[in-house]
């Protein structure tokens, strides 16, 4: 028989997808970098992220509960999951659906952030400080059983570092950095100066997307 106190169920892939709630916690000046939705003219179903004029992500359709039933038979997976559950707006009623599932934690990753979501550092300093803070209130409901990897601003170093700390505050260990700059790799030196800086702060991982791209592994490696 297998001791559920010392082996726990943990979904190591959690992904998050980003609501209007992921950025309420821009303040003042920052507010003027909330993301728009907008509706895809090529499909119905599908909206679109955008600022500045330039769509940053999907927002995934919001499916009936029907339409969730027909996916799953589909598909062969189980997907009925309650809306305000899989948008975390009901931290207790992901927690019972976790239960239900057999699932003890859940590590939660962003969705948004596997390219860059930003062209302006500030803009990228705000978006980031508003997820982090988001998760980091979902993370204080959930019991430490809806743990979350940090993403930071990869394009200042500085405010990545005050990121980092945020999240150790909050003792959760992870952190993400995304490895594109205008479709190419970022240089082996800024993951170093990331690492290098981050590392005698004892906060836990650090991790870099790379989706696929040669160049970015390379510059990955260099650095790790």
């Amino acid at each position: 028989m297998i001791d559920r106190q010392v082996c726990k169920v943990v979904d190591a892939d959690a992904h998050v997808v980003e609501t209007e709630d992921s950025w309420s916690y821009l303040e003042g000046s920052d507010k003027k970098f909330r993301p728009q939705l907008f509706q895809s003219d090529e499909n119905p179903n599908t909206k679109l992220w955008v600022l500045d004029g330039k769509p940053i992500g999907f927002r995934n359709p919001t499916l009936t509960e029907m339409e969730l039933k027909a996916l799953q038979k589909e598909t062969g997976r189980t997907l009925e999951t309650a809306l305000n559950a899989r948008e975390l707006r009901d931290v207790e009623l992901r927690l019972r659906h976790m239960d239900k599932l057999g699932i003890d934690v859940q590590i939660l990753f962003n969705t948004m952030w596997i390219a860059r979501v930003a062209d302006k550092p500030e803009a990228e300093i705000a978006l980031c400080g508003s997820w982090n803070r988001w998760m980091a209130e979902t993370w204080k409901k959930g019991k430490n059983r809806l743990r979350w990897s940090c993403v930071v601003p990869a394009m200042t170093i500085s405010e990545a570092l005050q990121q980092i700390r945020f999240r150790a505050r909050e003792r959760r260990r992870g952190g993400e950095l995304t490895a594109f700059r205008k479709r190419q790799a970022s240089r082996g030196a800024v993951f170093l100066s990331y690492l290098r800086r981050s590392e005698p702060l004892e906060y836990g991982d650090r991790r870099a997307h790379c989706q696929r791209q040669p160049a970015a592994h390379g510059a990955v490696q260099a650095a790790l």
